[in-house]
């Protein structure tokens, strides 16, 4: 719950931040102002969805969790050897 109302925190403060420049569209020959609101709800739904994933990445990295994704390693067979690198490729200048 305390991670949902940071997020949400975080998300008004962007919304905020970015609503001279999102939201109100100035057109100076027709002397109006457009606001664009929808602009301004994907400016949150957004900030709201990266604030929840950063700190779930962050808490998962401080817990010391191994990334599960493939490595030179794991595509090897466990019996083979490590490739070694040829002669001629070390030698080169």
């Amino acid at each position: 719950m305390n991670m949902i109302l940071r997020a949400l925190m975080v998300s008004v403060w962007f919304m905020a931040l970015t609503f001279p420049l999102v939201v109100l569209k100035v057109d100076a020959l027709n002397d109006t102002i457009l606001f664009r609101w929808e602009n301004m709800a994907s400016i949150g739904v957004g900030a709201f969805v990266l604030s929840i994933f950063w700190r779930w990445s962050m808490e998962r990295k401080a817990r010391g969790a191994v990334s599960t994704g493939p490595s030179p390693a794991r595509l090897r067979p466990s019996g083979s050897p490590s490739p070694a690198i040829p002669a001629s490729a070390s030698s080169q200048s």
